[in-house]
Formats: C-alpha cells, structure tokens, sequence
C-alpha cells in the first residue's frame, strides 16, 4: 500500500502515479497507473446563468427588480449587473446618461436571487418610448442581457396642461369685475410642492386687450400663484399667493390675478338745510334719492340712501362731485365741488338742499 497526502490538484489537467521498483539482484522497472495519465477532479470550472427584469416607470424615476438564475453546479464567482435606461429615437435604441451599478451578491449552485435597482431624476420626453437594460455578467461563466420591454414602454404618455394667468388691478371698483383694468405692469412666477418652478416672468398681451402670462408644459397638478410688481412702485398691492388645479389638457386652466389699487372714500350726506346757512345742523335730517355724480379720474354716479348719505371708493386723483336737483328744490351750498384726493384720510363732501315753499 502507499498514500501521498496534502496534495493540490489542477483542474483540468492529467495526473498519473509512477512506481520505480528496483533490486540488488536484478533489474529495475517502472510503473504507472496510467499511460495516458487521469484528470482527478473533473469537476466543472465554469456555470451558466440566465436573467429577466421588471420596470415600472415614474414621473422621474424607474425602478424595479433583476433576477438571476444560476443553471449550473458550482457557484458564480464575480457577479456583476449594470443597469442602463435607452430610449428609442426613430429608428434605434439609445443609451440615456450612465450605465448603474446594482448591488448585488454571488448566487449558489441551481440557485436564484432577485436584486431591487433604481434611476432617479430622469427627465422623459412626452411620447418617447423607453426601456431599462441590465448586462449580467459573472468571472466563471457567461453573460446575459435582458429588457423589461423589448419594444418598450411609454413612461408618461399624459397631456401636458396650461395656465394663463390674467393680470389686473380692481382701480377701486370695490370687488366689482366689471371695473378690473388690465395690468401690465406684474411679474408671475409659479411653484409646486414648494418649489419654484417657473421663473418670475413680466405680464404682457395675451389677446383681447388683457394682460397677463402663459405658462406652457405643465405636469397635471396644483399650482401656487405668486405675484409681485415688475416696477418699484406703490401704487397697486400684490394679490395673496393662491392655488389653482392644473388639468391634463389642451386648453388652459385660468387664473386671475388681482392687484389692489390704493383706495380712498369721497362720501358726505345731502341734507335739508332748514335754515339756509348752508351747514349741516345735529338737527337737519338727510334727503333720500338725490343722484350725486363723480366726474375726474374716474367717472361714478349714486344715489343717496334714507339718511341722505352717499360714497364713491376711487383712486388717487382730482375729482368734481356733483349733485342733481330734485324739482322744487334749491341749492344752499355750491352744487359742484372739486376733491384732490392723494393721501388718506377720506374725504367728506356735504350738500345743502331746502325745498322751495312756492315757485312761479
């Protein structure tokens, strides 16, 4: 019997055990086990693998998984997965930005795995379509490439909305639309989720003589409206930022933006001047239904109420108020007086008027 021990055996390669056998009285003779020689272990050196992935595409992101399948005996050695995003540009498949480098881990003899990947802040164009590749490879074997998609997915296939933001300012019309000016003198800027999306951008024409700014390509969402004046001025307040829902759709959500001009009040009572002095008296009550008239930088005209009082909210400005004589009646101060109206406080305009005892 013999035995060599501790040894390290190549794979692959032939081996065979030789034998010198010799006497003192005669000849000598080597042995062997074998001519040719054996092949010890022939275990195999290398495995195979197979793979296949999934995709689920995000406004900016795509994530998924990649399973590896390892068909073979032994277990891989240096496994590798290069996650790839490509796009198709006509007539071909095309790579987007790098290729990733997913973490991963060697797979055992006839075994799987499943490895989780991600891409983040992609920017896709609308109606392209997209596919993730990922190149598998191992250091004892073969490589594998595998799709979610052979022709691909369109990630976003939504309709991009619109916003057209009007401008105006309210010229003291006290909530009334039908006094709203345009105002060009505005910047609007739009943000989402608290970030500004759209930079600050200056009102112009957007048709139909009003004022304004379009905002086109716009993810389907909620929107924050801010508002600021383009110019160092003073003379219009900015609105409160506010939201509005943009739709996916063709046609425009609108919004309105209102500027608050600097206001002030001409207001007074038209009263019965009993004693003709041509001064409102605790005593002397005030006229109903008496029209009185604003002409100046704006044009307004009312009638006063039971108490015989009246008011105009208007802007800055000169101003003539003036009031209309019901038959029968005579004026005891002067019926048209001028208003310079410029800083607060408001300002009071009253009329005395007395009913006539006779007339020719």
């Amino acid at each position: 019997d013999y035995s060599l021990t501790d040894l390290t055996f190549d794979q692959g390669v032939k081996y065979r055990n030789k034998a010198t056998i010799s006497i003192t009285n005669g000849n000598s003779v080597t042995v062997y086990d074998s001519e040719d020689g054996t092949i010890p272990n022939p275990s195999p050196t290398a495995t195979t693998i197979t793979g296949s992935k999934t995709a689920t595409f995000n406004a900016n992101s795509v994530s998924g998984q990649i399973t590896v399948h390892n068909t073979g005996s032994i277990a891989t050695t240096g496994l590798t997965i290069q996650d790839q995003l490509q796009k198709w540009n006509g007539s071909s498949w095309v790579d987007v930005g790098s290729a990733v480098s997913v973490d991963v881990s060697d797979i055992a003899a006839g075994g799987s795995d499943s490895f989780d990947y991600s891409l983040t802040d992609l920017t896709f164009d609308q109606g392209v379509k997209y596919r993730n590749k990922a190149t598998i490879s191992i250091t004892n074997g073969n490589s594998v490439t595998v799709y979610d998609s052979e022709d691909g997915t369109i990630p976003n296939p939504i309709i991009l909305g619109c916003l057209i933001v009007e401008t105006v300012h309210d010229n003291c019309s006290s909530g009334n639309p039908s006094g709203y000016q345009g105002y060009g003198d505005a910047d609007i800027s739009l943000y989402k989720d608290g970030v500004q999306i759209k930079d600050w951008t200056k009102a112009t024409g957007i048709g139909g003589g009003k004022q304004g700014v379009q905002f086109n390509d716009l993810e389907p969402g909620t929107y924050t409206v801010k508002a600021r004046n383009h110019s160092n001025t003073n003379a219009y307040t900015p609105p409160s930022d506010g939201t509005i829902d943009v739709p996916s759709s063709s046609i425009c959500a609108c919004y309105l933006a209102i500027f608050s001009k600097n206001c002030y009040t001409i207001s007074g009572t038209v009263f019965n001047d009993k004693d003709e002095d041509g001064k409102w008296d605790f005593s002397e009550g005030g006229e109903k239904d008496i029209t009185v008239t604003l002409e100046g930088n704006a044009s307004k005209s009312t009638t006063t109420g039971g108490n015989g009082k009246y008011s105009f909210t208007v802007p800055a400005g000169n101003y003539t108020v003036t009031i209309t004589l019901p038959s029968g009646w005579f004026i005891t101060t002067p019926s048209s007086i001028p208003v310079s109206v410029s800083v607060p406080p408001n300002h009071t305009v009253n009329f005395g008027i007395k009913k006539a005892l006779c007339s020719k």
